[in-house]
């Protein structure tokens, strides 16, 4: 009947971060960048934002970010937290937290983060992220 759902909201939202580990693990860069709403931004130590402004910005990146992670030896890396800390119509703050394995899987780090979930043209993508790591 088209009315606001809270709950469908949130479950929504916390779905895309959980299909994004899913294609980080796999490496699949397709994958990765379809959970995305773009531009997309994000917002990590660095002091500037990083804009991806579309899908082959992103594509390009995942790239390089997969150079990085093996250099790091990076295995896979798993949610410890999917939380919808604020839900309205269209739009989740999803509070998480990851840590990082390596290929023999010891931990390497655990981070806090915050995404911002919001649905665009009937497309559940991440819009904008903020963490503490690189």
């Amino acid at each position: 009947d088209g009315s606001y759902d809270p709950k469908a909201e949130a479950a929504a939202a916390i779905a895309v971060p959980e299909a994004h580990m899913v294609a980080r693990n796999a490496r699949d860069l397709d994958g990765l960048c379809s959970t995305n709403n773009y531009p997309h931004f994000r917002l990590s130590t660095a002091p500037e934002i990083v804009t991806w402004d579309d899908y082959d910005a992103c594509y390009q990146q995942e790239i390089l970010n997969f150079i990085w992670f093996d250099y790091l030896n990076w295995g896979h890396s798993e949610w410890n937290l999917l939380e919808a800390v604020q839900v309205g119509e269209g739009k989740v703050h999803v509070k998480a937290t990851y840590t990082r394995y390596d290929t023999d899987g010891e931990w390497m780090l655990t981070n806090d983060t915050l995404w911002i979930v919001v649905k665009r043209d009937g497309h559940w993508g991440v819009k904008f992220r903020s963490s503490f790591t690189q």
